[in-house]
């Protein structure tokens, strides 16, 4: 089923309001309207560049493109320095971008030559390419391309179908038992697969967007926020690390019901902060796992079900699977007691993307995957069957002939010091960054006893900004370059 149908078909009542900004609110009927309207005007099949940011003009765009069965390119609104090089590769048939950005000589200045305004809508105007290839691509089930997490700037895409976006939202709804009450504020860019989740499953269960592009260290969030009454908040390990200093205003948001963490690791120490308050204050904290190529998220770890599994990401949502895969067991060994069960995680579902593209002639219907992915991660699972993730099969790197494991390094290292510290690395020593003042002997006496061996060559940078993606993740691979 085309996606934008199966979002329609789920709305019963077409007159309440599905999307508020700081300028207007906007009911499902009044959405549809303008859906309908600018759907007109794409092909099916059609490659459409959709610059993503949280608004009213991104969700129509967004939601027109499905219904036209185009395909959509989501381009982060503020990584707009790649957007040459997008065009360049997928050259798209069309683009929707706002208006402000066509009065921007430094982005418009090559796309005057190449598109025309055939279009326009409140802040946004659609933009056709003048001439070049004929419209459309090969795919006919491929609905959306997504940069892969972490690799802003690199061309490799998932190959995202109607089917996959149906499958997840469906199964998120029903795992965290949503329905037309949430009110969710939006804290995460759409170009970010679980940003768009947090957006599809909110509009699936017939709840309303409150859209937000304030950062949440600003006044202006949370005078928004306590102005529209958000229910649910989503957001990243970094998003939480912030919260945690605005926790008087997050808990004082007297309407707020569910807290959710994913995209990444959370330190059990502030999982375990935002469970009891949470507890306290009668809201709902989960915690969810996930990555692009399984369209959003994988498993999801009930508020019930902390602390006493703290650690865990839980299990799978509705419809997947999730396998430790044990071929090479002690290649990821952390303590010999974990030597029978630890490997790396294979999950299996209907939300399994196709594959990657890195161009136009790769926007095709070939399923990679056949609905199993290998997620890179290594981790074990209890005898419950709840996950527990223990690295990244990319962070092992080899020292003086022993295994280090960079990501358990890191969370020991930060459940023994009590501040966040970072860690990356090659077989050749270690790298660790921190922005709190440390003592550099003690550091390296505490890396030396987590991994067992001395002689551990290593390089501390005290007081530095700790470099991250626009996602809010670490960029581990800039660690080199300080």
């Amino acid at each position: 089923m085309n996606f934008y149908a199966f979002l329609d078909k789920k709305v019963s009542n077409k007159t309440s309001n599905v999307l508020i900004d700081r300028e207007r609110t906007v009911s499902w009927a009044e959405l549809s309207q303008e859906v309908v309207e600018l759907s007109r005007s794409i092909p099916p099949r059609s490659l459409v560049l959709n610059i993503a940011d949280n608004s009213i003009g991104f969700i129509v765009g967004y939601l027109s493109f499905l219904k036209s069965m185009a395909v959509q390119y989501l381009l982060e609104s503020n990584r707009l320095e790649s957007m040459s090089g997008v065009c360049n590769r997928f050259s798209p048939d069309f683009i929707w971008i706002t208006k402000q950005l066509l009065v921007n000589d430094e982005h418009y200045s090559y796309l005057s030559s190449d598109y025309t305004t055939i279009f326009e809508m409140t802040d946004r105007a659609l933009l056709k390419r003048k001439r070049g290839k004929e419209i459309g691509v090969q795919s006919s089930k491929v609905c959306l391309l997504l940069p892969t997490s972490g690799t802003t700037g690199d061309p490799k895409c998932v190959r995202i179908t109607h089917s996959n976006l149906e499958a997840n939202t469906d199964s998120i709804v029903h795992a965290l038992g949503m329905d037309e009450s949430v009110r969710t504020i939006t804290t995460l860019s759409p170009a970010y697969s679980f940003g768009l989740s947090v957006i599809n499953t909110t509009l699936a269960c017939q709840g309303t967007l409150i859209l937000n592009e304030e950062r949440i260290v600003t006044r202006e969030f949370w005078d928004f926020a306590l102005e529209t009454r958000p229910t649910l908040l989503a957001g990243t390990p970094f998003i939480f690390t912030m919260l945690k200093k605005f926790h008087k205003q997050l808990f004082e948001l007297t309407s707020l019901r569910s807290l959710i963490q994913a995209g990444g690791r959370l330190g059990e120490a502030d999982v375990s902060y935002f469970h009891q308050r949470s507890v306290q204050s009668g809201v709902k904290f989960y915690v969810m796992y996930g990555q692009t190529e399984a369209t959003a998220r994988m498993t999801v770890l009930q508020p019930q079900d902390l602390p006493t599994r703290l650690g865990s990401v839980g299990l799978p949502v509705p419809q997947g699977e999730i396998e430790v895969q044990i071929e090479d067991g002690d290649r990821f060994l952390e303590t010999p007691d974990m030597r029978s069960h630890v490997g790396e995680i294979i999950y299996t579902g209907p939300n399994v993307v196709l594959g990657y593209a890195s161009s136009r002639s790769e926007v095709v219907d070939s399923d990679d995957f056949l609905s199993k992915l290998s997620t890179g991660d290594i981790g074990y699972k209890d005898d419950d069957g709840f996950l527990y993730i223990v690295g990244r099969v990319k962070r092992i790197v080899k020292i003086h002939d022993r295994r280090v494991n960079l990501d358990f390094l890191e969370r020991e290292l930060n459940n023994l010091l009590g501040y966040p510290i970072f860690v990356s690395g090659d077989d050749k020593g270690l790298i660790l960054i921190t922005e709190n003042e440390v003592d550099a002997a003690s550091i390296r006496r505490s890396v030396q006893s987590i991994a067992g061996f001395s002689n551990i060559p290593l390089r501390l940078l005290s007081n530095t900004v700790v470099p991250r993606f626009a996602s809010g993740k670490v960029n581990y691979g800039y660690f080199h370059s300080l």
